[in-house]
């Protein structure tokens, strides 16, 4: 059994031992992108990662003890928000005209339905670090986001299939898009329809082998490192940092004006939700979709 820790919130923390792995898409897995290349990569040392992401409970409780108010509450953010229309059609629209940004919505409204127990969003990068940081000064022991190596190596749990539970993600065990029609760059339509517009309660679906929930799907979960990233006029996109390459040990990007992103979120399909998957975004990008989890260092 896999030893674990409690904190004083109820957090609750995985331990991770040390070992090598094969981060990125396997040569055999269908998928081609030049920034998830498979390589082998060392984590040294052992860590604590957090079972969930980070709640609105957990939230709600760093902001009652510190009046901390998130980028965008102080206006510093605009978050994406998943807005309903007042009429729907059943043919292709662009992924856009669904997503728009709106300072009437924050962590505590971010116009989905959440209870205490859902995975806090429209957080960005620097709110993420503001509250580990808070937790690193009340405990005395440091609390920090995640390297996308600790991540993706926690994520897979010794597996190098496309997800932790094979090569295929079943809807029984996250929670993503999942209807087949798409747009042409995977981006779901008329998602209110299905009524799947919304983060679920954290442990809603089965833990990987570690232990560890939601590492596929519900919210995107931010990361420690820094990236650049380059977008085409196709609006394809390639993430680029100097660690990710071979035979390196606990690799940590830091420069570039983005920011690493894992793990999917309930408005995208499977295929963003693989373990190897890797997502940047500017350091004050907040959405309903993007949450996180901390680690706690051994």
């Amino acid at each position: 059994m896999m030893e674990g820790y409690v904190n004083s919130l109820g957090m609750a923390f995985i331990r991770i031992e040390p070992g090598m792995f094969v981060m990125g898409d396997s040569p055999d897995s269908g998928f081609g992108f030049d920034d998830m290349l498979a390589h082998k990569v060392t984590i040294s040392k052992p860590y604590f990662m957090q079972c969930t992401h980070v709640t609105v409970g957990h939230w709600q409780r760093f902001a009652d003890e510190t009046g901390y108010r998130t980028e965008v509450e102080r206006n510093i953010s605009i978050p994406w928000i998943f807005k309903k229309r007042d009429s729907w059609s059943f043919h292709w629209i662009r992924p856009r005209r669904h997503w728009q940004q709106s300072s009437e919505y924050w962590w505590e409204k971010p116009n989905l339905a959440q209870g205490m127990n859902h995975p806090v969003t429209c957080v960005t990068w620097a709110d993420a670090l503001a509250f580990a940081d808070w937790l690193t000064q009340k405990e005395g022991r440091t609390y920090r986001l995640p390297t996308e190596a600790e991540w993706e190596y926690a994520c897979r749990a010794n597996t190098q299939t496309n997800y932790c539970f094979g090569d295929r993600l079943p809807v029984t065990h996250a929670k993503y898009f999942s209807n087949l029609t798409y747009v042409s760059n995977w981006i779901p339509f008329a998602a209110e329809l299905l009524h799947i517009n919304q983060t679920v309660a954290v442990k809603s679906y089965p833990p990987n082998a570690w232990g560890l929930y939601d590492m596929h799907g519900n919210a995107w979960e931010w990361c420690l490192d820094q990236c650049d990233q380059i977008v085409r006029d196709d609006e394809s996109r390639t993430v680029l940092s100097d660690t990710y390459k071979d035979n390196v040990v606990d690799p940590l990007n830091s420069f570039g004006d983005h920011r690493i992103l894992r793990g999917g979120s309930w408005a995208y399909p499977s295929l963003f939700s693989r373990s190897a998957h890797r997502r940047a975004e500017v350091a004050n990008y907040s959405a309903s979709g993007i949450g996180f989890r901390i680690i706690l260092e051994n």
